[in-house]
């Protein structure tokens, strides 16, 4: 059964079901994406590369705040840690890493954003 109801500002009707299956699925994402990059961040401390690899992306300038420049920098990242004589199996390992954390990112903004408008029309219907 879909359940319609009309939001008190700007008269726009909300289908719950299918924001309810929508958000049902960002939080298994979410979910999924945490233990990633937790899996991943762990093989590669255990290879004791996670950290060299942190500062090598850190001195080209990588965003660690959103990874916007994770896509420019994907390239020179691949090209100069093979130059320095290390294998590429753990850059691209790191790289995946840092495509989940940017993907994971993206996910709990839209979930924050569900989340607050969720509360939002609660509020609203309160009253």
């Amino acid at each position: 059964m879909k359940v319609r109801i009309n939001e008190h500002e700007g008269g726009a009707n909300v289908d719950l079901e299918a924001s309810a299956t929508d958000y049902e699925a960002l939080k298994r994402q979410h979910i999924k994406l945490v233990a990633e990059a937790d899996k991943l961040s762990k093989y590669l401390e255990r290879t004791g590369k996670f950290d060299d690899l942190a500062d090598f992306a850190k001195n080209l300038g990588l965003d660690f705040e959103a990874f916007n420049n994770l896509a420019e920098l994907t390239p020179q990242m691949l090209e100069k840690w093979h130059t320095k004589g290390e294998a590429k199996e753990n850059m691209h390992l790191f790289i995946t890493f840092l495509e989940t954390l940017k993907e994971k990112g993206t996910v709990e903004a839209r979930l924050e954003e569900i989340r607050k408008k969720t509360t939002e029309t609660k509020k609203n219907n309160e009253h």
